[in-house]
């Protein structure tokens, strides 16, 4: 936290003594150490603390298994770049990225995944089922 002047522990709490009263402070994290499966929606946060105050900062993230899939359509075509991924939950896991390629973030062993993108202003969406290796893990 801070350029090294505090750390995290392993519940993910941290404490730095070195804001300014009154003023606008950057708190950042350094993310070099970051365990690879999780993703930082932020890596800074402002703060504006009275004298002698504590102040709460969240860092929101994001937890599991990442991968890299090729997803291409059952016609053989590309996906279009920047379609959003879901989870069976509905919620967004990742984007196309170009050629097909996608990187997705909190995924199970094996799941489905549904794919949707707007061609010529109209929706369209795809379902797919994946299955991981062993030895991605």
């Amino acid at each position: 936290i801070n350029y090294g002047n505090s750390t995290i522990d392993r519940w993910g709490y941290g404490v730095t003594s070195a804001l300014s009263p009154y003023h606008e402070n950057r708190i950042a994290l350094d993310i070099n150490d970051l365990e690879n499966d999780v993703e930082l929606k932020s890596t800074s946060a402002v703060a504006v603390p009275r004298q002698g105050s504590v102040v709460f900062a969240d860092f929101e993230t994001v937890q599991g298994q990442s991968a890299i899939m090729n997803i291409t359509r059952s016609d053989g075509k590309n996906i279009p770049f920047a379609a959003d991924i879901y989870d069976e939950q509905g919620n967004v896991i990742g984007n196309v990225g170009q050629g097909g390629q996608a990187f997705i973030r909190g995924i199970e062993q094996q799941g489905n995944i549904s794919i949707k993108w707007l061609e010529q202003s109209k929706p369209v969406s795809c379902l797919a089922h994946y299955q991981q290796s062993p030895e991605a893990e």
